[in-house]
């Protein structure tokens, strides 16, 4: 018999410079205005993905940090997070 497989989360990591961003609630507000068609001016970008349900927080943050490392981000004077797509709540995790 076969085995149902395990619903689907969809994440944003979101990750910005700390020269343009003091806060994870500035780049919360700036991301929220992109996602709404404002043009924000500042270095910031969006990574969506998609992982299995019963996947943990922490591999799901790994997951989101290696989108945007391997788009030329770092660890180093940036400032990010982790939020539940917009389209499904959109909390931050």
């Amino acid at each position: 018999m076969p085995t149902a497989s395990p619903t689907v989360a969809h994440f944003v990591f979101v990750i910005g410079s700390t020269d343009d961003f003091d806060s994870v609630n500035d780049l919360h507000i700036a991301a929220e205005a992109r996602a709404i068609g404002n043009t924000v001016d500042l270095n910031f970008s969006c990574h969506r993905f998609s992982v299995p349900s019963t996947l943990d927080e922490d591999r799901i943050i790994l997951i989101g940090r290696g989108l945007a490392f391997s788009n030329g981000w770092c660890e180093d004077d940036t400032i990010s997070f982790l939020m539940v797509d917009p389209d499904d709540g959109g909390r931050i995790v």
